[in-house]
């Protein structure tokens, strides 16, 4: 059922045929790179996580990992280089054209 809604979807991240609004593959990328133990360990406290944090521990096959050993998601494909002002601002919004 999900996949018909999300292949039907135009505005699902992965369709559409418009280059202004779809995903790069290197964004696509690193979304599909993302896990929800890295995003815990991304915004909050936490030193150690389970692998899957969303079920219930197992010593065996949902151990803690260390946070330094989940793989970062990179915004770099994100960047926009060469959009004009966003280039020159200095935090001060009142300052900002």
């Amino acid at each position: 059922q999900f996949s018909d809604v999300k292949v039907a979807d135009r505005f699902w991240y992965e369709n559409g045929d418009d280059k202004n609004v779809r995903l790069t593959v290197d964004q696509l990328n690193e979304i599909r790179h993302a896990n929800a133990a890295r995003l815990i360990c991304d915004n909050t406290n936490l030193k150690d996580v389970q692998k899957f944090p969303f079920l219930m521990p197992n010593y065996r096959f949902n151990s803690y990992v260390s946070c330094k050993e989940l793989p970062e998601v990179s915004l770099r494909p994100w960047t926009d280089y060469g959009s004009g002002p966003s280039e020159s601002y200095d935090g001060d919004h009142e300052n900002y054209e």
